[in-house]
């Protein structure tokens, strides 16, 4: 069945509908010349004969960055879309690249350290967009279990990130965490 996951209105007044079916995109949605129920949005989906088409059907979350970058979380891990104007093109980061998981329900900012916190099957991963490096997070870190779920991530006003999951919700303040550096 097609059921919507995620909506997100952007800073560009660009609205994204994350869906089982792909994404969609209505762009310049503000514009009073444009009757939105009648629009046709943009869609796209996964396509196996294109590497830049999206890499999963499924669009369980929508999460733009301060700097107007729009990030996907999909069951087949962390997409950055690349707007040219008049087509999207999509570049995944996935286990391959280091996530814990390609199972992504939940995307939160991280502005004070230019990186985002992504809620998975197999824990937390914190992404550093400036360096496309991943970080992993599990129960031993004291994360309420391993397995999180979708629509089920916030963040606070103070900056403080909730995640739920399977034994209740993880709440940190993301600028409190130190990397382990020792081996």
């Amino acid at each position: 069945g097609y059921n919507i996951y995620s909506i997100r209105k952007d800073s560009k007044n660009r609205l994204w509908v994350g869906s089982t079916m792909g994404l969609s995109l209505y762009r310049d949605i503000d514009n009073p010349m444009r009757d939105l129920p009648d629009a046709m949005p943009e869609i796209y989906y996964h396509n196996p004969q294109d590497t830049q088409s999206l890499r999963n059907h499924q669009v369980l979350c929508i999460q733009e960055d301060q700097e107007g970058t729009i990030w996907l979380g999909t069951f087949n891990g962390l997409i950055k879309v690349e707007d040219d104007g008049e087509k999207l093109h999509f570049r995944p980061f996935t286990e391959h690249e280091g996530l814990a998981n390609n199972v992504v329900y939940g995307i939160l900012e991280d502005t004070e350290n230019h990186s985002l916190w992504l809620s998975t099957n197999n824990g937390l991963s914190r992404f550093y967009m400036d360096q496309n490096r991943f970080e992993k997070f599990d129960s031993k870190d004291g994360l309420q279990s391993n397995e999180f779920n979708g629509k089920a991530y916030f963040k606070a006003a103070d900056g403080e990130l909730f995640f739920g999951g399977i034994a209740g919700y993880t709440r940190f303040y993301s600028t409190l965490i130190q990397s382990d550096t020792m081996p």
